[in-house]
């Protein structure tokens, strides 16, 4: 599966959840709705303006759309945290 067959995937996982049509989305866009339908099939490639105004408009990450467990990422960032003031403290590096 491409990575644009999978960002079609999650467009219509999306749409499905908020119960839209492939009109309502293709409006959001401002394109047509045939032209939607071939992005959420990965026949066309969605642009980085697109999936942004999307995730902007439903308050997604962008790794959603890639498939990524965005829960996941917040665990590995809160490790970061703690590994990181493990060695600077929780306000910067020690003086």
């Amino acid at each position: 599966m491409t990575e644009y067959q999978v960002i079609g995937k999650k467009l219509k996982e999306l749409r499905e959840m908020k119960e839209l049509s492939q009109e309502d989305l293709a409006i959001i866009l401002g394109i047509k709705q045939p032209y939607y339908s071939q992005l959420e099939n990965g026949k066309k490639k969605i642009t980085i303006e697109q999936i942004t105004k999307i995730a902007n408009e439903f308050d997604l990450p962008l790794d959603w759309f890639l498939g990524r467990d965005v829960r996941e990422n917040i665990k590995l960032k809160e490790k970061h945290y703690e590994i990181k003031t493990q060695f600077t403290g929780p306000t910067g590096p020690a003086k």
